[in-house]
């Protein structure tokens, strides 16, 4: 096996386990939604923590989760330009739309981490119920931005410059 298949390998593996995370951290979100309609109206209960939780779990689905999908290839694209699009037309809007979506992330993940750097030097915390440190929801944006950013790039190296169903277009 070549060293490429084997990274790619790697990479179809971290894929999946992210996907995996992120289908768990959705079913944690309607789990603590149901727990939370229940406890209230049924026991007239307090419920807290649970916007809380379920945000930090939504920030967690959005960043790391666009992740996942750049690589399994199933974001929502539209193709009424690239569709018409032949030869060098076609290989230029890829090159610079993939620019335009390397640079995106490289932001992303600055700002991200300075995000997350801020939170961690000042301590500063959530107003939510739970008050918990704001570097530890920060972490997941980061965490989900510069793995974005790092896939991104795989795709490049690996020849992936269109957005397909499969993710894995040059195979």
């Amino acid at each position: 096996m070549t060293p490429a298949l084997r990274v790619r390998g790697l990479l179809d593996r971290i894929s999946k386990f992210v996907g995996l995370t992120v289908g768990l951290a959705a079913f944690a979100i309607a789990a603590l939604v149901a727990y939370s309609v229940i406890a209230r109206e049924l026991f007239r209960a307090s419920e807290s923590g649970v916007a809380d939780i379920s945000t930090y779990l939504m920030a967690y689905i959005t960043f790391v989760g666009a992740a996942y999908g750049l690589w399994e290839g199933a974001h929502v694209s539209v193709h009424l330009l690239t569709a018409r699009l032949r030869g060098r037309v076609h290989v230029a809007a890829s090159v610079v739309a993939n620019g335009l979506l390397t640079l995106v992330a490289a932001v992303f993940v600055l700002l991200g981490f300075e995000f997350w750097l801020d939170a961690w030097r000042t301590g500063e915390r959530a107003w939510g119920t739970l008050s918990v440190p704001l570097w530890i929801p920060y972490t997941s944006m980061l965490v989900g931005t510069v793995l974005f950013l790092l896939l991104q790039l795989a795709r490049l190296a690996f020849g992936q410059t269109d957005f397909g169903r499969s993710g894995h277009e040059s195979e």
